[in-house]
This record gives C-alpha cells, sequence and structure tokens, in this order.
C-alpha cells in the first residue's frame, strides 16, 4: 500500500482553504485517509503524463454544499506514495486551465519541498 507523504506546499494550500471553511478540516483528513487506503478512487486528470494525478471530489456538509460543488483535492500517485498537490473550491479558479497553472505551480513547490527535505539541491539556471 503507499504511503501518504504530506509536504509544506500542500500544507500552506490546505491552510488557506480550512481558513475560508473551518468545518471543512475533517473531510479534507478522511479523504487523504481514503485515498492512502485506495489510491486509484478518483478519477485520472489527463495532461500532466507520465505523472498519474488524481481528482478527488469532497462535500462540506455543515455548509450544504455537496461533492459537484464543494472541494477539490488533487493529488498524485506512485508505486510507493501517494502526494497530496492541491486542494481548492470548484469555481475558484472559475476556468479549468487556470486550475491546471495553480496544480502545475503547487507541483513545482512540491518538488523543491521534496528535494530540500532529501537533501538535494537542485542546480539554478542563469
Amino acid at each position: 500500500m503507499p504511503q501518504l507523504t504530506m509536504t509544506a506546499a500542500f500544507e500552506r494550500v490546505r491552510n488557506k482553504v480550512i481558513k475560508s471553511y473551518p468545518f471543512a478540516a475533517k473531510y479534507v483528513s478522511s479523504s487523504l485517509t481514503a485515498i492512502a487506503e485506495r489510491p486509484e478512487m478518483a478519477p485520472v486528470c489527463p495532461g500532466f503524463s507520465p505523472l498519474t494525478i488524481r481528482k478527488q471530489r469532497i462535500a462540506m456538509r455543515e455548509y450544504k454544499i455537496p461533492e459537484r460543488k464543494g472541494l477539490r483535492l488533487v493529488y498524485m500517485v506512485s508505486e510507493n506514495a501517494v502526494v497530496p498537490v492541491h486542494l481548492y473550491k470548484k469555481g475558484h479558479p472559475p476556468q479549468e486551465h487556470q486550475v491546471v497553472a495553480e496544480v502545475k505551480a503547487q507541483l513545482r513547490a512540491l518538488i523543491e519541498d521534496l528535494s530540500s527535505a532529501a537533501g538535494v539541491q537542485r542546480p539554478r539556471h542563469q
């Protein structure tokens, strides 16, 4: 079973969403537990090959927000890890290409976090 790997980049975005929707913390937590147990449960997001990126829908019952209008948890799956990448409310950002851009930015931040945690120095472009 793949291990759930949290990063500082995801924690920052999660805290921002939880600040707007405090009761959503328990739903995000239970979704993270569920995807750690069954990473294949959410549909694959196209356009991120060779990475396997999936998007889980999350309802927020206290706010009377169903899954289709709720939060989106984007995560990456590999053989030995499930890594949450991004969390956002549907419609924020309003355009799909903006969501893709945010996910790509989060992936870059995630790589930086994992590299610094492993002590790997990335070369700087001149």
